[in-house]
């Protein structure tokens, strides 16, 4: 459960991030990425290393980078935003009132309401996101940076036992539940969404793919964040018009400074 104190904490980040990207004079979005595979392809704390990370070297991230994981998504789908005008997505108590009790809609409500908070969250920019099913859940937006993690059947379920995911005498039986409680998560999210679940293409609109067998002990939070940098300030530079106001050093500047994303309509389809 996201500490109680963090959601205040949150809402002014996104609140202030949104007034932000409001105030330019032409419409853009900063940058965000997700980060996504199977369970135990990746550290549950890989987001949180990354935004601290790049809070540390992009100097345009006014208020550093955040990163979102699936308990802090659902959380705030259920808390009163001020990017929201003050409401919540979804009630805490999701099947008051229902008339299908005990089927789990309650549950699929707020994962869908998590899901609808996402374009909010990425609008803002600087966000990092580690849920299930990112790379398909904000696929339609430009300004997304997407990362796939894969991992043999083995190595992830070591990696579970190793975190305290999974007892230590589980086998392949619990790594299935898990992978299909990961899933289920994915499809109720998609609740509703224009977005086609792809259970058979779940890496589907990511721009790197890693293999951790081979890159395990690479410095994977550099890389991926430096690969996001170039990726995000290379199509922002395309566009001559998304330099207007910017300062001849700052446009010479190395790899640690991200411009703002254009529009959708600006982004260059080659």
């Amino acid at each position: 459960m996201l500490p109680s104190h963090c959601v205040p904490q949150l809402d002014r980040w996104l609140a202030a991030a949104s007034r932000r990207a409001q105030a330019l004079d032409q419409p853009a979005n900063r940058p965000s990425l997700s980060i996504n595979g199977m369970p135990g392809a990746v550290d549950p704390a890989f987001a949180t290393q990354l935004a601290a990370y790049l809070s540390s070297v992009d100097d345009l991230a006014t208020d550093g980078w955040r990163a979102f994981d699936t308990p802090t998504i659902e959380e705030l789908a259920v808390s009163p935003l001020q990017i929201l005008s003050g409401k919540a997505l979804a009630q805490r108590d999701a099947c008051s009132g229902c008339a299908c009790p005990g089927d789990g809609c309650g549950t699929r409500k707020k994962r869908a309401a998590a899901a609808a908070l996402l374009p909010h969250i990425v609008r803002s920019g600087d966000a990092i996101l580690q849920i299930p099913g990112g790379c398909q859940l904000t696929g339609a937006s430009p300004s997304v940076f997407h990362v796939w993690f894969s991992a043999g059947d083995d190595l992830r379920l070591q990696r579970l036992k190793s975190q305290g995911l999974l007892p230590q005498d589980a086998g392949p039986a619990a790594l299935a539940e898990t992978d299909a409680a990961h899933l289920a998560w994915i499809r109720d999210a998609l609740t509703g969404s224009p977005v086609q679940y792809h259970d058979g293409n779940l890496c589907a609109n990511c721009h790197l793919s890693i293999s951790m067998p081979q890159m395990a002990d690479a410095p994977l939070v550099q890389i991926i964040g430096d690969a996001m940098l170039e990726w995000a300030a290379a199509v922002a530079r395309s566009n001559p018009q998304n330099l207007r106001g910017v300062s001849q050093p700052l446009r010479s500047t190395p790899r640690s400074t991200v411009l703002p994303f254009p529009t959708p309509a600006r982004i260059p389809t080659s």
